[in-house]
């Protein structure tokens, strides 16, 4: 899928206040919108609604970005906008209003992200996974592993490894803050790869046999110069949560409530891809989210 281009293409370093920016990444946002989200929402009745989903998941992903951008919030960016840009959006949303909109719309980021991150992709690409920690639970990264890739293959439960000879979970699964999410990305057969932490046999053998998942640890015995070319590939998962932390705000949310945890991850992982996106148009490198915005 080929995104809009919003930029003028004899200028490929210019830069963006606020205003075009806004513009730009809401006539991707539309677009995409439009393709992908809007085939799966049911029909609602009655009056149409007074701000677009499109413009709410614009302003969502606009007040992720930790620089260029006012206040830092979806308060702060929705009433700037109302105060200085009303001419792009005449009919904004109050403040509450406008997270009653947003929190619903959460799985709406998360399918602008993976159409995103299709864009992005190439055959030889490698796929990374990594844990982050958020102040809101404390689960073992391998249970996190196990939500992915189970929802990948379109059996999103928690279960582990079994015994071979009862077939009851080895492990018991954890019951407090995990629920199956409704996207996890598409199914890869592409080797993914992670740090020790993901290790144990019976583990790995569990994620191929239930969910053709090849999940590959870093070696235990490798020559130095084998990890270092492991370490070398999986930088650019460390390179991601950190621009994510530092860009997007990722380590300290500030949700309050846990659907709104939901939708600000779900925002701050959408806002990042499409903040790459937004830098190939315009000739930057990728992870140059604090100079997109002047």
């Amino acid at each position: 899928m080929a995104l809009p281009f919003p930029f003028p293409k004899g200028d490929m370093t210019m830069d963006l206040d606020l205003a075009t920016f806004l513009t730009a990444l809401y006539v991707i946002v539309d677009a995409l919108y439009q393709s992908h989200i809007h085939p799966l929402r049911p029909a609602r009745g009655g009056p149409p609604a007074e701000m677009s989903d499109s413009a709410v998941l614009c302003l969502g992903l606009a007040s992720q970005w930790r620089s260029g951008v006012p206040r830092q919030s979806e308060r702060g960016v929705s009433r700037y906008v109302h105060k200085h840009l009303g001419h792009l959006l005449p009919l904004l949303l109050s403040p509450s209003a406008f997270k009653r909109r947003l929190h619903p719309l959460w799985g709406a980021f998360l399918v602008l992200q993976e159409a995103v991150a299709k864009t992005l992709v190439t055959p030889q690409d490698h796929e990374v996974m990594d844990g982050f920690p958020i102040p809101s639970g404390n689960v073992q990264e391998r249970w996190v592993a196990e939500l992915l890739v189970s929802n990948r293959a379109g059996q999103p439960r928690l279960q582990g490894p079994l015994h071979p000879e009862t077939h009851q979970p080895k492990v018991t699964p954890p019951t407090e803050r995990m629920s199956p999410a409704p996207r996890g990305g598409s199914a890869s057969h592409k080797p993914m790869m992670t740090d020790s932490g993901f290790r144990g046999a019976d583990w790995l053998a569990h994620w191929a046999e239930a969910y053709g998942a090849q999940v590959c640890p870093k070696p235990q015995q490798a020559s130095r110069a084998e990890c270092q070319r492991w370490s070398s590939a999986r930088q650019v998962v460390e390179t991601t949560l950190s621009h994510l932390t530092a860009s997007f705000g990722l380590k300290y949310p500030g949700a309050h409530t846990s659907w709104g945890l939901r939708t600000r991850v779900a925002a701050q992982v959408a806002a990042s891809s499409l903040g790459i996106v937004m830098n190939r148009l315009l000739g930057r490198p990728d992870f140059a989210f604090g100079i997109l915005i002047v």
